[in-house]
């Protein structure tokens, strides 16, 4: 609980590598404690145990731990660490009882830290409605705050130790020591509004779904109408490029140093906009909390926390946009084309005769799938992978559909009705005048899109660098 005593700092570098995970690189700066207990593996060798982080209970892969010359650090397994996290559930258990060794407060212990999902929640439960029983022995620690503050702790984490080499004869007293720690944390992702009232809101939100559940039925529908409505006004402009999309990443291991700097590098094709930590106890009044933006474009940014207490809520939001150069540029110059064809072909269908020869229309063809070839390559081309592929889904998708109007277009041309005369003429009915303005429509409606997103983004990079 007092990490940030021997943690001198905490760099921690994120990139979206791949579509559903995140590979966070962290480097540790800190003080071997002078009570670090000692172990001696069966060759005499000694190592401190030292303490460095707590852990989501989730997956996590590829995961890697060095010192400074890229050796691997040696870690306690599962079993052991369980031991040490109930040593100290138990230590502070002994706060309050000083001789814990009734069979159902080891019970506890034991459900909590290595117990199963179900075991583990049981555990919870019996510990938050230990006030209203009051034959439960939990009773004086759920009245600890130090109990409570270690049982909170653990619930949902477990506590990272390493085997660090102790001092030798060559090297007496080095304690002061940089771990690298490296891994790759499963993520979902869901688009967020680009905005820090968001998170706000979002303090309140289980509040407001209680509350909800709590009225009749037609409060409760019209509560869940305007999330509905929020997340689509606020998602739509996003998927489609007219907003930053916005993510939001925990940050729980901030509060573990006395200096913390997260380094954010967007992947291949997006640009960071804007980003900010957040980090604090937003329930309590008096500790400061830290809130440090920074806006530009730029492909990393760097967010920054100063003695951030303990037990925070720690946030770190980044608004993502598609660069204007490359993939985005070609998208509004290919559209263009698209719809500059179509509006051609339809005014010179509708002015002139509805009636054109064989070889004309067949040229015209010739024309719309050549323009297609060659735009849907152009747009099909790009870098995006993983987390960038996912934001630009919606957009290729509209380009899609841009691309797929000359070939509707053709499709008209094609099964025009054919006259019987000694020169084959093809006669353009009114249906088909129809589809080739609604073709040219669709084509101008995404053009437009693309151009909003262009110049929006445009905009926003002028009145960055003034």
């Amino acid at each position: 609980m007092q990490f940030s005593r021997w943690m001198v700092r905490r760099v921690e570098k994120v990139s979206f590598d791949q579509d559903r995970n995140v590979t966070r690189r962290l480097t540790i700066d800190f003080n071997v404690r002078d009570d670090a207990p000692i172990v001696t593996d069966k060759v005499g060798d000694r190592f401190w145990i030292v303490s460095i982080a707590l852990m989501r209970r989730r997956t996590l892969v590829n995961m890697r731990i060095t010192d400074e010359i890229r050796h691997v650090l040696p870690t306690p397994g599962i079993r052991f660490t369980q031991q040490l996290d109930e040593s100290l559930l138990l230590a502070a258990t002994a706060t309050v009882v000083p001789d814990p060794a009734d069979h159902d407060l080891r019970g506890f212990i034991r459900e909590l830290v290595a117990g199963s999902k179900k075991e583990l929640k049981d555990a919870l439960a019996r510990f938050e409605a230990a006030n209203s029983e009051v034959s439960s022995g939990l009773v004086p620690l759920a009245e600890s705050s130090v109990v409570r503050a270690v049982v909170y702790l653990l619930r949902r984490n477990f506590s990272l130790h390493v085997f660090r080499p102790a001092d030798t004869p060559s090297e007496p007293e080095r304690r002061h020591r940089l771990l690298n720690l490296e891994f790759s944390e499963p993520t979902g992702w869901n688009r967020m509004t680009p905005s820090m009232q968001q998170i706000k809101g979002a303090l309140q939100y289980e509040h407001d779904h209680r509350a909800a559940a709590g009225t009749g039925f037609f409060a409760r529908h019209t509560w869940r109408l305007r999330q509905v409505w929020r997340k689509v006004r606020t998602s739509v402009p996003a998927a489609l490029g007219l907003k930053p999309t916005s993510m939001r990443l925990q940050v729980p291991g901030a509060e573990n140093a006395a200096s913390d700097h997260l380094e954010l590098t967007a992947p291949a094709g997006v640009e960071v906009v804007r980003a900010r930590l957040l980090a604090g106890r937003p329930n309590e009044d008096g500790p400061h909390f830290t809130n440090d933006p920074v806006v530009g474009h730029t492909a990393t940014v760097g967010l920054h926390g100063v003695e951030i207490p303990n037990g925070p809520l720690c946030l770190a939001q980044v608004d993502f946009r598609v660069t204007s150069r490359g993939w985005l540029t070609n998208a509004v110059f290919s559209c263009a084309l698209v719809t500059a064809g179509l509006l051609w072909l339809s005014i010179l269908a509708s002015r002139h005769s509805i009636t054109r020869s064989a070889a004309q229309v067949t040229n015209i063809i010739a024309v719309l799938i050549t323009t297609v070839a060659a735009v849907g390559a152009t747009i099909a081309h790009s870098t995006f992978t993983g987390v960038a592929a996912r934001m630009v889904a919606r957009l290729r998708g509209l380009a899609a559909v841009a691309v797929a109007q000359p070939i509707i277009a053709a499709g008209a041309l094609a099964f025009a009705d054919e006259t019987n005369s000694a020169t084959p003429v093809v006669q353009l009915r009114q249906g088909t005048l129809i589809t080739l303005w609604t073709a040219m429509y669709v084509a101008l409606t995404v053009f437009l899109l693309f151009g909003g997103a262009l110049g929006r983004g445009l905009a926003r990079a002028v009145r960055v660098d003034q």
